[in-house]
């Protein structure tokens, strides 16, 4: 008997039995998906129950020894729990139900990616250490400067792994205490039903027999001291639920916010004499090049520049149009609306000269221009006094639910990856007055399975909810310079994206299925917007009316100036790198009263 043999033996006699065999046996004879826990769905795991049955009739063993396999499984690092990763396989009806799931699977509950700044922090690092490497060769300088870079790397990877212990920690706490009130309420209710249908009617029955006031009296001790219980137990429910709100609340903040890079703080000089920003992951890597090494070569400059305006680590910080730099609203033609282009987020950004940064025309096109795109906008607003199209505003909303539209059409100036260009909001204040975060968290949820490419961070300091433009827009259409329509006197534009190519060529592409196609990044990037098609994207909806602002939910309306803090909502659409192809304020003067 060999020495490899004899090794494989050492698993408690079960043959050839190794843990890698096991694990990619398991793999392929087991279902492998994503399942729920109460209110939590854990990605990509499977069940104690079916790992343990599959191992019995596959390995021909008893329950005992399936077990003692799939911890040798476990302990080489194929699989673990998905919260608890010190949680084993064990014998007994109480672990069916544990979720185990693969650690190699970049899908599954427990794969630890990179915190988003994290990662992209990282990247950019590795970036200025190899520009470093290849411009200053070995001298002192670069040596000191990528030991420094270095450092901070592995930093970050510590806090980074020491957030994720915390992560597991916190969600561990939060199931026992779901379990915990589950078992409260479970008492409380077995408690209340007692006393109603046993202690009450045989005391009443008692009662009847020994009619004296003695007896009156216990019936009314025992019914308060009843009483009582049952309210301690409320109470003791009710306390325990705010707590397992409150452990939530620390679960996905915990899991949502930066902290592995907002609280890494620079003590170098350069860091000291950068303008302020929000964490490491807003003071990119290349701030330590900028005092240091931008002044030395020309060559250095051309590089960071590509890498500033090209590397998906490049991160662009987010600018508004204030309040204080708009017309007085004595002076707004639309009042109680002005819509005005957000001129800071780019110096490229400007609209025609009859406009310039004044109120731009609502029911009117407009021509504007920016770095990467030029055409014109139209916007529509239902029941806006004022309207500079009044008679084409009634036609388009007569006989529609619609309240608001959108159009824009142009050329772009540079060729770029349709899952490249986004549209949505973004906010450089917290919003306020928000449900709690577990109420945003599922309908974040749902909005990421709708649409996969979506990325909507609610909480947090700069609020974001940014799409894919062409899965976003309720209209896609694609035309040769000179037959474009006219989106000044057509209402209805029709759908095609025939000049996209691929899946769309043929013209026979809906709508639904091209947001269905192209809400999936690794779909879109396969298309392009050139530099030669006029396109023309149509957005319109019936839930946000801007002259109320207000969201038109049917049964109610929810007014936006409370939750906003004073921000307007946006007509914008930008690059992945924070480059700006066009954006448009829509203000309400409600706002300037939630500002006071």
């Amino acid at each position: 008997m060999d020495v490899k043999h004899n090794k494989s033996r050492s698993i408690d006699s079960f043959g050839s039995c190794e843990p890698a065999t096991v694990a990619k046996a398991l793999r392929q004879g087991i279902e492998i998906r994503d399942r729920k826990w109460r209110t939590k769905t854990y990605r990509q795991c499977f069940l104690h129950s079916e790992a343990v049955r599959w191992t019995e009739q596959n390995r021909n063993l008893t329950e005992e020894r399936s077990v003692a396999l799939l911890n040798e499984v476990r302990l080489a690092g194929y699989v673990q729990h998905v919260v608890d990763p010190h949680k084993p396989f064990k014998v007994g009806l109480g672990c069916k139900k544990l979720y185990f799931c693969f650690v190699d699977d970049g899908e599954s509950h427990v794969q630890q990616h990179p915190n988003k700044e994290t990662a992209k922090f990282l990247r950019q690092n590795q970036m200025t250490r190899g520009i470093i490497k290849e411009v200053w060769q070995n001298s002192e300088e670069s040596r000191a400067l990528l030991t420094r870079l270095n450092r901070m790397a592995s930093s970050i990877t510590k806090l980074s792994e020491a957030q994720r212990s915390n992560e597991t920690k916190l969600e561990i706490v939060h199931q026992c205490t779901i379990s915990l009130v589950q078992t409260m309420v479970l008492t409380g209710i077995l408690l209340f039903v007692f006393s109603l249908f046993v202690l009450v009617p045989a005391l009443h029955h008692y009662m009847k027999q020994n009619k004296n006031e003695v007896m009156e009296m216990g019936e009314l001790f025992i019914m308060a001291t009843l009483a009582l219980c049952t309210g301690l137990f409320v109470a003791q429910g009710r306390c325990l639920f705010y707590v397992w709100l409150s452990l939530d609340t620390c679960v996905i903040r915990a899991t949502e916010r930066d902290t592995a890079v907002d609280y890494y703080e620079i003590t170098s000089k350069t860091a000291t004499t950068a303008p302020p920003r929000r964490g490491i992951g807003r003071r990119t890597s290349s701030m330590f090049l900028k005092e240091a090494i931008l002044h030395r070569t020309s060559q250095l400059q051309s590089m960071l520049s590509f890498a500033h305006l090209h590397s998906d680590s490049f991160i662009s910080k987010i600018q508004q149009r204030q309040a204080a730099d708009l017309p007085d609203p004595s002076l707004w033609p639309h009042r109680p609306v002005c819509v005005v282009v957000n001129s800071p987020v780019s110096s490229n950004l400007d609209v025609e000269p009859a406009y310039g940064t004044g109120p731009c025309p609502i029911g009117k096109p407009f021509s504007f221009s920016s770095q990467l795109f030029e055409g014109q906008c139209l916007i529509r607003l239902r029941d806006i006094p004022n309207s500079d199209n009044p008679a084409g505003d009634e036609a388009y909303f007569a006989g529609r639910r619609r309240l608001f539209q959108t159009i824009v059409q142009g050329r772009f100036k540079e060729c770029l990856p349709v899952s490249n260009v986004l549209t949505g909001h973004e906010f450089i204040k917290p919003l306020q007055n928000l449900p709690h975060p577990w109420i945003l968290r599922a309908a974040t949820n749902v909005i990421s399975k709708l649409a996969p490419g979506a990325d909507i961070q609610v909480l947090g300091n700069n609020p974001t909810m940014l799409a894919p433009l062409a899965a976003t827009s309720q209209v896609v259409r694609g035309d040769e310079p000179g037959n474009e329509t006219d989106i000044a006197t057509i209402d209805d534009i029709l759908e095609d994206c025939s000049l996209l190519g691929g899946k769309f060529t043929s013209g026979n592409v809906t709508a639904r299925g091209r947001k269905l196609h192209l809400s999936n990044p690794q779909q879109a990037e396969m298309y392009m917007f050139d530099t030669e098609t006029v396109y023309t994207f149509d957005f319109y909806q019936s839930l946000l009316n801007v002259g109320t602002y207000s969201l038109d939910m049917g049964v109610a309306n929810i007014f936006l100036s409370p939750i906003l803090n004073g921000q307007p909502i946006q007509a914008l659409c930008k690059t992945t790198d924070g480059r700006y192809l066009w954006s448009f304020q829509l203000w309400h003067e409600s706002l300037l009263t939630s500002i006071t």
